[in-house]
């Protein structure tokens, strides 16, 4: 049934792709086949295949309620919530919510939380939230984020500044 959701969403139809996805979540499936369904849903609210599609609040509202469901009802590992955390922080962004996913983030990461994040799985998450932090323009706050999901370097602090910027500019033009 995954494939042929996906299928769907290639094919520019998401309504089916959602129904296919409940379906999924409706019936008892294995903990990782629920987190591939509950990631595919996601992405249909936030990731469209409309073009130059903007995140209205009902997307954001209806994405949030799909991850708090999933979370309430200890359906998703808590990887598995990272990575749609991940997902959304694009479309929250974009709709200038960034505030959102960070919050939601530093629950995911706050300490005792168990089991830790390692490696590349934290990265993204901390990487992500950078993002929404320069997007806040609180861009101390990104580059403890971006410190933490990356090991020390000779040009780290370069690579930091110099994505700091670029998304500061991208911030900028699309505020525009």
């Amino acid at each position: 049934l995954l494939d042929l959701a996906g299928t769907h969403r290639v094919l520019g139809n998401d309504t089916d792709a959602r129904k296919i996805y409940r379906e999924i979540l409706d019936g008892g499936e294995p903990t990782e086949l629920l987190n591939e369904a509950l990631r595919g849903l996601l992405e249909t609210v936030v990731c469209p295949a409309e073009y130059d599609w903007v995140p209205t609040p009902t997307a954001l509202d209806e994405a949030l309620a799909i991850y708090d469901e999933a979370r309430k009802g200890g359906r998703l590992t808590r990887q598995a919530a990272a990575d749609l955390v991940v997902l959304m922080t694009p479309a929250f962004i974009a709709a200038g919510k960034a505030g959102t996913v960070v919050d939601l983030g530093e629950t995911l990461l706050a300490a005792g939380a168990s089991p830790p994040f390692r490696g590349r799985d934290a990265a993204r998450l901390l990487e992500s939230l950078g993002d929404a932090c320069v997007a806040l323009g609180q861009h101390a706050r990104a580059v403890a984020f971006f410190d933490r999901a990356e090991p020390a370097g000779q040009l780290r602090r370069k690579r930091l500044t110099s994505r700091i910027f670029s998304l500061s500019v991208r911030s900028l033009i699309l505020a525009a």
